[in-house]
């Protein structure tokens, strides 16, 4: 699972290396071709999301609905860049089986999915991609020069240009 692990650090390193380089008036500005979302918010989701994973394979089963939001994570540079470390330094782990949490918005019944650990990485490492090519149209709209034009492309997608 080397793989993995290495995809998820050079995605966060991605990351890292992009929120080191705007100001915060650039991560909390809303932006149209987001929906008025602010790139800050797509790094706290991204982040909250690998630690609902994290706190989940702990207590064995994830609940990504109800997870713990940090709104200081969209604006908070030093805490963001710290958090990112953290992350990087704790999802090395070994595979185990887990549960995800499922609730019906309306009736609130809850459900449980079997999953695991290795599962889960590679959704969140999907999950990161997108959420960095959105970032990526933040970046444009913002006209801000892209360091790396691959920020928010799959691997899969920079294989194929590759060969081609």
């Amino acid at each position: 699972m080397t793989i993995i692990y290495k995809q998820i650090q050079d995605q966060l390193n991605e990351l890292n290396n992009t929120i080191t380089q705007l100001d915060i008036s650039q991560i909390s500005q809303p932006l149209h071709y987001l929906h008025n979302a602010t790139l800050g918010q797509h790094v706290r989701h991204i982040l909250e999301m690998l630690q609902c994973l994290l706190n989940g394979y702990e207590s064995g089963c994830i609940d990504y609905i109800n997870r713990t939001r940090n709104l200081n994570l969209e604006s908070n540079k030093t805490l963001v860049l710290e958090t990112i470390q953290t992350i990087k330094i704790s999802f090395i782990k070994p595979n185990k089986d887990l549960k995800i949490k499922i609730t019906e918005m309306h009736s609130n019944i809850e459900e449980y999915i079997e999953t695991n650990f290795e599962r889960e990485l590679l959704w969140q490492l999907d999950h990161i991609i997108h959420h960095l090519a959105m970032f990526k149209v933040g970046l444009i709209e913002l006209n801000i020069p892209l360091e790396n034009n691959f920020l928010g492309v799959a691997y899969s997608t920079m294989q194929y240009k590759k060969g081609h």
